[in-house]
């Protein structure tokens, strides 16, 4: 009996797991396509503007091109996701490091999921600079140290 509870118990976080491996993938695969279409339309903005005599309807493009690369619908779509699929982590983050800003805790549950430098630039519409300097702030509030991993601390937070 207490074999036939511990198997059940097995399966049941094997199947909870492979649940939480789809959501991460889907998530992963939904900012993946959210950042190569904002590239593209960033592209297509440096082109419509290195047009020479761009008249009036060139500018209006222009204006609609901002508007959708600017607005953060697309954060804020995803940003439940994400705390969603990372409650846990999001909690015991905060917890333990009540000084990490709430956009830090984000840009840690980014890391977790594996993501790398640049697609997080692209997600947060940020440069890589500003990538390195949240990574140093993070590192520097949570106490690593200089040879510590900071994504291998991140996956034993939770």
């Amino acid at each position: 009996s207490v074999l036939l509870k511990h198997e059940f118990f097995h399966q049941m976080l094997k199947v909870e797991q492979e649940k939480y491996n789809i959501k991460v993938q889907e998530l992963s695969s939904t900012l993946l396509q959210i950042t190569e279409r904002n590239q593209l339309l960033q592209e297509l903005k440096v082109d419509l503007l290195a047009v020479d005599n761009a008249d009036f309807q060139f500018r209006k493009i222009i204006n609609k091109l901002d508007r959708i690369l600017d607005s953060d619908n697309d954060w804020e779509t995803i940003r439940p996701r994400i705390e969603s699929l990372h409650q846990g982590f999001i909690q015991e983050l905060s917890t333990r490091h009540l000084e990490l800003t709430y956009n830090q805790i984000i840009f840690c549950a980014l890391l977790r999921m594996g993501l790398q430098s640049k697609e997080i630039a692209r997600i947060l519409g940020i440069g890589s600079d500003a990538i390195e300097k949240n990574r140093y702030r993070i590192r520097k509030k949570i106490g690593l140290n200089p040879a510590d991993n900071l994504e291998t601390y991140l996956a034993s937070v939770y």
